[in-house]
């Protein structure tokens, strides 16, 4: 924060707490605090909190939607609270959005971008392509700037990891079991380990792979994880599925509740097998950088990787059919080679201050500074008093909880709405297990519950 620069901004980051347990989330988030220099403050803008407490925007110069609250979705862990639609309706101050996961609930996003009247679009989708998902005449009055969906941590270049000879994994991974919306690219996230992992468990190889929920790393502990590894693996992110309403999601849950043991190729057949976009979506993720970062060799399927990385100077290439495994295991015991590839990748990508979240902020100071000169500072002061539960920093949900418990035992009906809104929560978890354990055909109207419940907790 800045408050001794008089010219600068007062900034709210709007954001959903409950994902601040992922680093990357995390890292992005506090970039904003680091490298600004406006003066920024957070509050949780997701639909539970904000049952609870209520925040005045026309404190501050400029909002920003945080990516952690989807505008793709109308319900659920991660949405944009109603009451905070409203007053952003009204706010006459400047608004930007950095948006992700574009391909899910497109025509929804794009509503909502509309009806706010958005002013700023940091997208994900690569520039050649945004004006095709969000066409000029369609928003003649919102800028749209392609940007990455992770940059390299800075607190990442401090540490010094083990040279590779003396780290006890060959091979480390972490992939994800998607939905089959997601299409091919989904999939490769857990086919690249799948494979891997047989191949390594037939030659004896000492590797830890996993693809499964539980088996998640998050944290500090995901640094050490990497750290370990002579090499991870890794495949492009994103989908190339762009489900503009919800329909193709829908279909493939129904066939699924009917199916469901129903494989991904029979899926891709009845639902998916001409609906892949032009547009290329293939992103290099975030995970990548982390892993150049703790100078990681990675092993990666062919593709494109936002244009940023070159096969056999940044990273080893592997087919996806596998064909070309032998040349890989022939690389990965070369630790000459290995070593020149993390290096040139550290020296290359790391420390190219375009991938940093320092570059990333000061280009997003820089545009509103140049490109609307007109907004104005507002006075400071009213930014206390009535905003009690502002933040200087990111905060997770149990901190927030934490404060909202002591600012109820002075005020009865917050004590009230934070008692029924506990209660909600102990509800909702409670169905949730039952259904989930033992009555799994009721999901679909689990589902319509939860939206019940929320309309009638999360009232504005």
């Amino acid at each position: 924060m800045n408050l001794d620069n008089k010219d600068s901004l007062n900034i709210l980051v709007l954001y959903e707490p409950h994902y601040l347990y992922i680093e990357t989330v995390k890292e992005y988030l506090e970039s904003f605090l680091s490298y600004s220099k406006h003066n920024i403050s957070y509050f949780p803008g997701n639909q539970g909190f904000n049952s609870l407490v209520s925040i005045h925007l026309e404190s501050f110069d400029v909002i920003v939607i945080h990516y952690s609250l989807r505008v793709c979705f109308s319900i659920g862990g991660g949405t944009l609270s109603e009451k905070l639609k409203e007053q952003l309706l009204s706010f006459k101050g400047y608004k930007v959005l950095f948006i992700q996961d574009e391909y899910d609930h497109t025509n929804l996003a794009k509503y909502w971008i509309s009806h706010l009247g958005i002013h700023l679009v940091y997208t994900c989708v690569p520039s050649p392509w945004a004006e095709t998902i969000y066409p000029k005449n369609e928003f003649p009055h919102t800028v749209f700037i392609s940007i990455l969906t992770g940059y390299v941590p800075e607190k990442l270049k401090a540490l010094s990891p083990p040279p590779l000879e003396k780290r006890p994994l060959l091979i480390g991974y972490r992939g994800r079991n998607l939905p089959y919306r997601y299409g091919d690219l989904g999939q490769e996230k857990m086919n690249i380990g799948v494979r891997m992992q047989a191949i390594a468990e037939r030659y004896h190889l000492l590797t830890d792979i996993a693809w499964t929920e539980d088996k998640r790393i998050y944290k500090e502990n995901w640094y050490t994880f990497l750290s370990s590894c002579r090499a991870t693996l890794g495949t492009e992110s994103g989908s190339n599925v762009f489900d503009f309403t919800g329909e193709i999601s829908e279909k493939i849950e129904t066939y699924l509740r009917e199916c469901p043991h129903a494989s991904y190729e029979e899926v891709h057949e009845q639902f998916l097998k001409n609906l892949n976009s032009p547009i290329e979506m293939n992103q290099i993720s975030p995970k990548l950088f982390e892993a150049m970062a703790l100078k990681t060799a990675l092993i990666l399927f062919e593709g494109h990787y936002s244009g940023i990385l070159i096969p056999h100077r940044h990273y080893i290439p592997l087919k996806k059919d596998f064909s070309n495994i032998q040349f890989v295991f022939e690389k990965l015991e070369d630790l000459s080679y290995l070593n020149t590839m993390v290096n040139t990748a550290y020296e290359e990508i790391v420390l190219n201050e375009e991938y940093s979240y320092a570059h990333l902020v000061h280009q997003f100071d820089k545009f509103l500074e140049s490109t609307h000169p007109a907004l104005k500072t507002k006075n400071t002061s009213i930014l206390g008093g009535r905003n009690l539960t502002l933040y200087k920093r990111p905060v997770d949900s149990r901190e927030i909880l934490s404060d909202l418990k002591k600012m109820s035992k002075k005020n009865y009906f917050l004590k009230l709405k934070l008692g029924f809104f506990l209660f909600s929560r102990k509800v909702e978890s409670f169905l949730i297990k039952m259904i989930n354990s033992y009555f799994p055909f009721l999901k679909p109207f689990l589902k319509y519950l939860k939206q019940k419940v929320r309309e009638v907790v999360y009232v504005k």
